[in-house]
This record gives structure tokens, sequence and C-alpha cells, in this order.
């Protein structure tokens, strides 16, 4: 689903994004408890993914399913259930506890490299920013944010940002003109004319 970009200016902002990032952070980690309890899951690489383009001046919000030629019917399968699961029933405390407990580490991790990261890093971060009309902070000041933001989050904010965002992709299955639905795969050379 595409919609208009958003810029992050304000706290309420930045909290939408953790929320959003917390969402994405629990279907990553339901797919992955999927892959490493099979032996041979049907899928190579599944993903809710939310991107703010700024070279498109949209947000977009999509379903990622990778898997071999034989088993895509059954990957997505697999990841239009787990949508479905994370719509219906959102995620519980205890999930919640563990993806802000790992998406802290990771922006503290971050933190830590604050002076370390390279002058190329530093201006991509710069133009991006410019370019979605984003305040710019530096992985410090993003920490900082984080901490006060994951202090407002509750199991009910990200439940209702859960619901909404897989609302848009279950859309995407169900409605024809908001969306579309790409799929590709190898080329078959015995099909070749």
């Amino acid at each position: 689903q595409i919609s208009a970009r958003e810029a992050m200016t304000t706290e309420a902002h930045f909290l939408r994004d953790v929320e959003t990032y917390l969402t994405v952070m629990s279907f990553d980690d339901r797919i992955e408890a999927i892959r490493s309890s099979s032996s041979d899951p049907p899928f190579t690489h599944i993903s809710l993914d939310v991107i703010n383009d700024p070279m498109y001046d949209c947000k977009s919000l999509g379903l990622t399913v990778s898997s071999r030629p034989a088993d895509w019917r059954k990957a997505v399968r697999l990841a239009v259930t787990e949508v479905m699961k994370l719509r219906e029933f959102g995620i519980n405390k205890d999930e919640l506890r563990l993806i802000k407990s790992m998406y802290l580490k990771n922006v503290e991790d971050d933190a830590e490299q604050n002076d370390t990261f390279p002058s190329e890093e530093w201006l991509d971060d710069v133009m991006g920013c410019d370019s979605m009309n984003h305040t710019f902070q530096d992985k410090r000041q993003e920490l900082a944010m984080v901490k006060r933001c994951l202090k407002l989050v509750t199991l009910e904010t990200v439940n209702k940002c859960c619901k909404e965002l897989t609302d848009a992709v279950a859309n995407i299955l169900t409605d024809e003109s908001s969306a579309g639905i790409l799929l590709s795969g190898p080329i078959d050379p015995s099909s070749s004319p």
C-alpha cells in the first residue's frame, strides 16, 4: 500500500515510528521462530516492509515473501496467516517486553558507536533527513528519544499499530484498486520459444 510520506519532526511522529518498528520487529521475531522450529521451512525470507521513500515522496507498506519455486504457495500462505494472526490478536505483553528490550539494545549499540560512524554514513543520514523533512539526530540523540518513546509505548498503542499496518497488508489481498501483487520467479529455460 502506498500513502503520503510522513515527516518526523516531533516526538509524536517519532513515537509512531517506534511503534511501527516494534510491530515489524514482532512480525520478524515470529517468522524467525517458525524458521528455527522447522527443519525445512517453505520460505527463504518473509518480511513486513514499511518504507518512507524520499525519491518517490511516499510511504510504502508491503509483504515480501521469497521461497524455492516449488514452495511459493506454502510460503505465501504462511506469510498471510502470520499477518492475519498479528491483525486479529496483536502481540502479548511478553512479546512487547522482549521487542522493546531488543530495540533499545540495538539503539544503545549504535549510540556507543556514535563517534566512529564514517562520514559517508553521516552524510547519507543528513541528506535523507533533509529530503524527508525529518529532524536530524545523531545516534546519542536518537537513543534519548527512543528511551522517552519506549516509556510511552503501551500494549494498546502497539496493538493499534499492528492492526493498522496489517489492515493495509490485508487490503492488498482483497482490494485490487489500492495495491498490487507482484509474483516473480526464475526463468524456466524449457519454456522459451
